[in-house]
């Protein structure tokens, strides 16, 4: 049978003391020193991935304004090279259409040349033929007065 005595339920308590105070003393403070040490560590951490978070934050700010500025400088770029380009053809088209009045005006006074050549050739040829005309009628004329 089971039996209950006084000094076995002291000494069960006492040893129960006994038993908590080394706990307390030799292991409780080292898990709680443990789980305070993983604690802080978690702690660091997490103030180091918010502390990178706000970095990373940052450094995508100022990317995005560089970008923007690079984008605004490219757009410049190309507004200067569609004026230069635009610039570069109004002058080709000028160069080119005085170059083509040149070529007309000599054009012109090439034509105007050859007429005057024309002229005096068909001038030639008229006094050539009513000279020719002339002698025919002549000689006709001397050939009919004989003949009468």
């Amino acid at each position: 049978m089971l039996h209950i005595s006084f000094w076995n339920i002291l000494f069960v308590v006492i040893n129960m003391l006994i038993d908590y105070w080394i706990m307390k003393k030799f292991l409780f403070a080292r898990v709680v020193a443990v789980i305070d040490a993983r604690e802080n560590m978690i702690k660091d951490r997490f103030n180091e991935a918010e502390t990178k978070a706000k970095e990373a934050d940052e450094k995508k700010a100022e990317y995005q304004e560089k970008m923007k500025t690079v984008h605004e400088q490219a757009d410049q770029i190309l507004a200067d090279a569609h004026t230069e380009a635009d610039h570069l053809h109004e002058r080709r088209i000028a160069e080119a259409n005085a170059e083509a009045d040149q070529i007309r005006q000599k054009a012109k006074e090439q034509i105007e040349r050859d007429q005057k050549k024309a002229e005096e050739e068909t001038r030639e040829q008229i006094a050539t033929l009513a000279m020719m005309a002339a002698k025919k009628i002549m000689e006709e004329g001397h050939e009919g007065v004989l003949h009468k």
